[in-house]
């Protein structure tokens, strides 16, 4: 028999070929010491049957042992229940002896329905049965008198079954890990194009990041540094990695809607005017009309709409308050604050971290939403959150 094994075959059909295997030598091994025994000293049948159940019973045992119990519990509850009634049958010879013939069947629906171990098992039990029932002078002491052609040709024809359905059985497999393989193929493609995307779109982030900075001067690398601070906010606050990862790329684009704002208001050493000012407070709303079709980051516009809102209600451009405002737009508020304190302007210098911490203090719960305050007070006392200088 061709040995039908491959590399990269399931575990449980390894463990199958293994079996088969096994029973294969089991019944030939059966076969030739039948002929061997004087069956004349044992009184009953019952007894090779119990017997050979016990020996069934165990295997299964042992497999749903090593197997989670509730997959398998059913499945092998059922094979050795249809083991028990075909022992019955052939012993009692019901429907004059027909209907053994139904075990045709055991093979291959254990097989296809139950599972490749299941399946060998009960149909390797039913064969080394019918191999001592059928060619022993055993057959003498059953209740049905079968023919002689009858005995001799079921129990050959009955393991040429069980190899088919075995062989069937693997193929259809088979192609199952072919498919699974392609799949993992496609997977490993679409992986790598998602990379690619990921790699575009990080580039463009950055070249939108060098445009407004080119704008600002004085802002230069500002878009960073907020989302650097506001990933580590985000990491204290236990959020997954996935994430980080998008709170820092919104980050990166909060201030997009300076490109809107003239190069003269940006960039003025004066007090800005009333009309100016107005002007300038748009930047939020330019920023998310900018964002709101950019579908490659989740919500990618919230950081950049809400980005001036404040907790009392007392922000731009809509006014929202405390829970009202995203928790993104909320850290990204702080961490936009903290950097502008602790930056060169075009109307005033960069303040220290004392100042920062101070402002930080009286913001709570007015400016900034308290509990994210409160840690980033700590981040920075602790040195976890080092301001760039």
């Amino acid at each position: 028999m061709k040995k039908i094994i491959f590399a990269d075959v399931t575990k449980e059909e390894k463990d199958a070929n293994k079996i088969m295997m096994t029973i294969i030598t089991i019944v030939v091994m059966i076969c030739f010491c039948a002929v061997l025994l004087n069956y004349k000293t044992i009184k009953s049948l019952a007894c090779i049957s119990a017997l050979l159940l016990a020996v069934t019973i165990l295997i299964c045992g042992y497999l749903v042992y090593i197997r989670p119990l509730k997959k398998k519990f059913i499945r092998w509850v059922a094979s050795v229940a249809v083991a028990i009634v075909f022992t019955i049958y052939t012993i009692k010879g019901y429907n004059e002896g027909v209907a053994v013939l139904w075990s045709f069947l055991v093979p291959g629906a254990l097989m296809l329905l139950a599972g490749m171990i299941e399946g060998i098992v009960v149909s390797a039990y039913l064969e080394i049965f019918y191999s001592i029932t059928f060619l022993t002078p055993i057959h003498r002491q059953l209740a049905y008198a079968y023919t002689d052609s009858f005995r001799i040709r079921f129990p050959v024809l009955f393991l040429a079954c069980i190899l088919f359905s075995f062989y069937i059985n693997y193929r259809m497999k088979e192609v199952k890990i072919k498919q699974m393989r392609e799949r993992a193929r496609m997977e490993v493609s679409m992986e790598e194009e998602r990379r690619k995307i990921g790699k575009i779109t990080m580039q463009t982030i950055f070249s939108i990041c060098n445009a407004v900075d080119a704008k600002d001067s004085y802002t230069k690398k500002h878009s960073e540094r907020v989302a650097k601070y506001s990933k580590i906010i985000a990491n204290e606050l236990r959020w997954s990695k996935q994430e980080q990862e998008n709170l820092y790329n919104m980050a990166l684009l909060h201030d997009i809607g300076k490109i809107g704002v003239p190069d003269a208001i940006l960039n003025k050493h004066e007090k800005l005017t009333e009309e100016e000012f107005q002007q300038m407070r748009k930047h939020p709303i330019i920023g998310g009309e900018i964002l709101k079709d950019f579908t490659v980051i989740n919500d990618v516009s919230t950081g950049a709409y809400y980005h001036h809102e404040r907790y009392d209600g007392k922000g731009y451009p809509i006014g929202l308050k405390g829970e009202e405002i995203p928790i993104e737009a909320r850290i990204i508020g702080i961490a936009d604050s903290i950097d502008a304190m602790n930056s060169d302007r075009v109307y005033r210098g960069k303040k220290d971290i004392s100042y920062i911490l101070e402002q930080l203090e009286q913001g709570k719960g007015t400016q900034f939403d308290p509990n994210i305050d409160e840690i980033v007070i700590s981040l920075i006392k602790e040195k976890k959150l080092r301001l760039d200088r």
